[in-house]
């Protein structure tokens, strides 16, 4: 072991560190280069073993690692290796090396969130992701960027293998000063802070439509489509729930159960006039009261 990571190649950064238990070391997910990604262990935080090498193909910078359980079944449970750009391979980790089960999924299907990392050691072992909303303009503002609304990541069973579940966490409804009434599907509210959940058939198509965003569900390709990206459903069930968050200059795209998410960044061309639904079940819209008081 050294007593100092060396470099090893080109980019050689973006350092996550996080205790495991069973093997009572520190770990470190290192991006290297490209695709490439390295594990180092320490039973001090001083001295570091080199201990396996990681690639998630398409993706780079910025590695996550944490361990999930599947369908909340704690004898069950999968490694994810998370990149980026929101790639993420499952797999084993004994601690010293981390075995992949799957090719690269992905997780991400908006432009604009990257780097995201998450907590570890979170109460009840719940695993509460932020990401970077990169890309973003604020006209006349003093700063840029912003982040995406906090997150929670589980692992659920589907028809391809298991998946990561991407949910605003559910503490963010005490953001909601209460529920405004549905007429015919429409919803008129001059708030620019929102938070609309729609009930949407898988087998019939339907448009949501949020301020001046229409997020457009085709039912013969399974697909959901928003400012110009789609997203396939997955989980195979009969009805949705499609769950948008609308700031003032973002919009994130929650559906299939978590399996798709969806965020983007915009400036505001027009003031916000509601929300309306054609073709869905049912439509609920709350204006939210803003996290800085």
């Amino acid at each position: 072991s050294n007593p100092i990571i060396p470099h090893i190649e080109a980019e050689n950064r973006d350092p996550k560190v996080f205790w495991h238990e069973p093997t009572k070391n520190w770990i470190m997910a290192l991006y290297l280069n490209q695709d490439r990604y390295t594990i180092f262990c320490s039973h001090n935080l001083i001295s570091w073993a080199r201990a396996g090498n990681v690639s998630i193909p398409g993706d780079g910078e910025c590695p996550d690692m944490f361990e999930l359980p599947i369908d909340g079944d704690p004898k069950n449970k999968k490694w994810v290796f998370w990149g980026a750009a929101g790639n993420y391979r499952l797999g084993s980790f004994d601690g010293y090396q981390f075995k992949p089960e799957t090719d690269a999924l992905d997780s991400n299907f908006g432009p604009n969130a990257y780097a995201a990392q998450t907590y570890s050691d979170a109460p009840k072992g719940r695993r509460i992701q932020i990401s970077w909303m990169r890309g973003g303009n604020y006209p006349g503002m003093p700063f840029n960027q912003q982040m995406t609304v906090p997150l929670e990541l589980t692992l659920i069973s589907t028809a391809v293998g298991p998946r990561i579940s991407i949910l605003p966490i559910r503490e963010a409804i005490k953001l909601r000063k209460g529920e405004l009434a549905a007429s015919f599907g429409e919803v008129k509210t001059s708030s620019d802070l929102l938070e609309v959940r729609a009930t949407l058939s898988a087998k019939s198509d339907a448009s949501l439509k949020v301020g001046e965003h229409e997020i457009r569900y085709d039912a013969e390709t399974k697909t959901i489509h928003c400012l110009g990206r789609s997203a396939q459903l997955v989980s195979g069930k009969e009805e949705f729930d499609l769950i948008v968050y609308r700031d003032r200059t973002s919009i994130e795209i929650f559906a299939d159960s978590g399996l798709v998410s969806m965020p983007f960044c915009f400036v505001p061309t027009k003031p916000i006039d509601g929300a309306e639904l054609v073709g869905g079940q049912q439509l609920r819209v709350y204006e939210l009261k803003p996290t800085l008081r």
